[in-house]
Parts: C-alpha cells; structure tokens; sequence
C-alpha cells in the first residue's frame, strides 16, 4: 500500500469535487430561496398595513354612505311635507288630477282652488294586476291647505267616489287622503 497521504487526499478531493460543487449550487440556490422569502414577508407585511388602512376606508366610507342615505331620506321626506296621496278614484283616460283633487278638497269642506296645488299626477301600480286604481299625488303649493286638507279627511268616511261629479259612472269606492 504505496498510496500516500497525498494521493489519497487528491482521489478523495477528487470523488468528492462534485459533491462540493452540488453542495454549493444548493446553498447558493437556498440563499436564492431565503432572500425570496425575506422580500415576501416584507410585501406581506405592507400589503397588510395597506389591506388594513382599506379596510378602514371602507368601513368609514359605509358610515358615510348610510348617513348620506339618511340626510338624502330626510331631504325627500322633507320635499313631499306639501303633498298628499288620494287612493281609491278611479282613472279615467284625459282626467285633470289637480281638477280631481279640488273637487275631493271641496266635498269635504276644504276651498280648494287650481292655484292651491303646484302639481298633481297618477302613480302607477309596482304590477299591472294591482285591483285598485292608481292613486294621485297632490303637491300644494301651502303646507297649510295641505294641512287644512288633511284634517278634514275623517269626513270622507261618509263619502264615495258616487259623490265627485263625473265619477259617479263607475263603482262606487271609499276614498282616502
């Protein structure tokens, strides 16, 4: 066994030079792999700094929401103080609402006259199967004859529609303010 120390440290450097080389390209691979993995919980972390600051904004843009949706209800509550809806009148192709109006005002004691009123219309039904008649919408142009109008409203218990002249025709329905 002539071998030496030196020729046996170079065959073992020499068998073991790939291993080297593959232990390398794996730590460098694996250096590669952790530096990924650092950045990543570096992104992580601002996405969810950024995830939390939106979520913040939406909860406060939700507040807002649902406050403007208040303030807007307020405002259109507000808007229609002067209006009133008659049910029960039934439609007649070409009819004059604000005419209609003043003569229902007018059975039940109320002076009502065409420059009381500022607009009136027919609403129509959400389905077309609705069995009554589409109600009016009366918008004065004073709260108080609105006002007027509405407290004498308990008179129409008595009435029908056989009491607005150029109703009578029909079938007789209650009417209600």
């Amino acid at each position: 066994m002539a071998l030496t120390r030196e020729v046996l440290e170079e065959l073992l450097d020499k068998k073991l030079a790939p291993l080297q080389a593959s232990l390398d390209f794996l730590n460098e691979k694996y250096d590669i792999i952790l530096k990924k993995v650092s950045d990543q919980e570096v992104k992580v972390k601002e996405l969810s700094k950024e995830n939390s600051r939106l979520h913040s904004e939406v909860g406060l843009l939700r507040s807002t929401l649902s406050n403007q949706g208040k303030w807007l209800n307020d405002l259109e509550q507000y808007g229609r103080r002067e209006c009133l809806e008659i049910r029960g009148i039934p439609e007649v192709k070409g009819e004059d609402t604000s005419q209609i109006a003043c003569q229902v005002a007018n059975l039940i004691g109320v002076k009502l006259s065409r420059q009381d009123i500022s607009t009136s219309h027919r609403i129509k039904p959400k389905n077309s199967t609705a069995k009554f008649p589409p109600s009016i919408i009366v918008k004065f142009t004073s709260r108080d004859k609105r006002d007027e109008t509405y407290k004498a409203r308990g008179r129409l218990r008595e009435l029908s529609t056989h009491n607005v002249p150029g109703l009578d025709r029909f079938k007789s329905n209650s009417i209600y303010l």
